[in-house]
Parts: C-alpha cells; structure tokens; sequence
C-alpha cells in the first residue's frame, strides 16, 4: 500500500479510481452514474441527502488545496479537449447566503453546460450555485499546479474576465 491510498483510507474517503484530465491527476470519489450520500450532521449515523451522479466527481491529487483546507474538488465532463475550467464558487447550507468552497468542473464546452451539470450533480437544488468564474484550462492548470500556495478561492483574473465579455 502506498502513501496515497493510506492517506486516502485514513481520512474516510471512498476512493473509485483515478484518472488524469490534460495531465491532472484526479482521485475519483464517485463515478458518473453512481450514488453519491452525505449526512446532514457530522456523527449521525443517518443518510439526510443522495444524488445519481451525472459526472465522475473527485479531486485533485496534487498541487493547491481549496480553501477548506482539502484537494481541490473536481467534476469531470465528457469533453477531454476543453479548452476551459468552470470554477462554481458554491453556497454553504442550509442558509445558502455564505461562501462555502470551490468545485471545478472540467470537460465541458460551455458555462452554461457546467453550470447545469453542477446543478444536477446536486440533486437539482441550485440554491448551491453561487457564481462561476472560466477560466481559459491553460491558467487554470499554472493556478492549480503550486502545491506551496496557501489555500485559495479560485478566480479568473482581471483581463480574463475582460476578455469573456
């Protein structure tokens, strides 16, 4: 057993395969088409949410970690050549008025595709959606790659989001 799946068994997580997107490394948590489960409360013993997973979901194995503190959580759609990252900036529950963390959606064509496919990987409930930065996959991979950087919200910079308009 390697140092990885050690690390992987000890902090709890399922792990479903690995895989790469343009030469990221991605531990898949949960498949597309599989049943993703959380609990409401930390402790109890009860499932309170479920969703069928419309994209292979996990996270990125190396470089920066998200501002929780956790691997950058990724969501893979079905198109390998896509030439940008959609970073969904979501809301925490249940009030759904906070910043909670970043999901990364990749392999998808358009804002508005990740945007639905991250709605739909969420059960429906867009109240999770907070806004969405696109980010063009080249800077997205040079963002993700530090691993010294100090956790951090993902965004498209200034002339970025300039060019987008």
């Amino acid at each position: 057993m390697n140092l990885s799946t050690l690390a992987v068994l000890q902090a709890g997580y399922k792990l479903d395969g690995r895989t790469t997107f343009q030469g990221l490394s991605i531990s898949v948590e949960n498949r597309k088409g599989s049943t993703r489960k959380g609990k409401c409360e930390k402790g109890k013993p009860h499932t309170c949410w479920q969703t069928r997973m419309r994209a292979h979901y996990g996270y990125l194995t190396n470089g920066i970690r998200g501002v929780d503190g956790d691997k950058l959580d990724v969501f893979i759609g079905p198109n390998p050549n896509a030439t940008t990252a959609y970073v969904v900036h979501t809301k925490k529950a249940p009030a759904f008025k906070d910043f909670d963390e970043d999901k990364c959606l990749l392999g998808f064509d358009s804002a508005s595709t990740a945007k639905k496919s991250f709605i739909q990987n969420y059960g429906g409930d867009a109240r999770h959606f907070g806004r969405m930065d696109a980010i063009p996959m080249d800077e997205f991979k040079r963002k993700v790659q530090n691993a010294k950087a100090k956790p951090r919200k993902l965004t498209a910079s200034k002339l970025e989001r300039a060019m987008e308009v």
